[in-house]
């Protein structure tokens, strides 16, 4: 298990880093500023094979991270903490793409980040798959939250789900 919040990793050899944090179980590395090689590095070791079931990337950018590589390391983990991570819609397309064919994570908290372009159906689906899901401060649309909440009514996993958001009336 690591716990690591706000350092400066920029000087550790990205394979070395990725190695290390593959080993682990648990990961929680948080507001680092993780260099783009280094969690590019990190998503190709994971996806080859991992031994981390909780993943706790909070704050890092991972926006530069291939959206194909990105989904299929996290189809490996059981719990994936992904807030504030400045995901691209394509990253983000690609993970709930995978989600849906993929039973793997049950704990996904991808708070404050867009997700506004991804389909309503597929979101509704997906976090209703999950046992834990914290989308607050996300950027999704009415249709999207309407979508999530009459799925939650229909047929639900969900034991825990965070919709909080600042103002609820800024939904397009």
């Amino acid at each position: 298990e690591l716990k690591m919040m706000k350092q400066y990793l920029n000087s550790v050899p990205y394979a070395d880093l990725a190695r290390s944090l593959n080993s682990l179980e648990k990961v929680e590395v948080l507001h680092c500023r993780l260099c783009p090689p280094q969690t590019e590095a990190l998503f190709v070791e994971i996806s080859k094979g991992t031994t981390i079931c909780d993943l706790n990337l909070k704050f890092n950018n991972l926006s530069s991270v291939n959206p194909d590589i990105l989904a299929l390391a996290l189809g490996n983990i059981k719990s994936v903490n992904i807030s504030g991570c400045r995901l691209t819609h394509d990253q983000v397309s690609k993970l709930f793409e995978m989600m849906i064919e993929n039973d793997n994570i049950s704990n996904l908290d991808i708070s404050q980040n867009d997700l506004s372009e991804v389909s309503s159906e597929v979101l509704a689906t997906v976090i209703n798959k999950l046992e834990y899901a914290n989308i607050s401060q996300a950027k999704i649309t009415r249709n999207q939250m309407k979508n999530i909440l009459i799925k939650c009514t229909i047929n639900t996993s969900l034991q825990y789900l965070n919709v909080k958001s600042d103002d609820i009336e800024s939904y397009p």
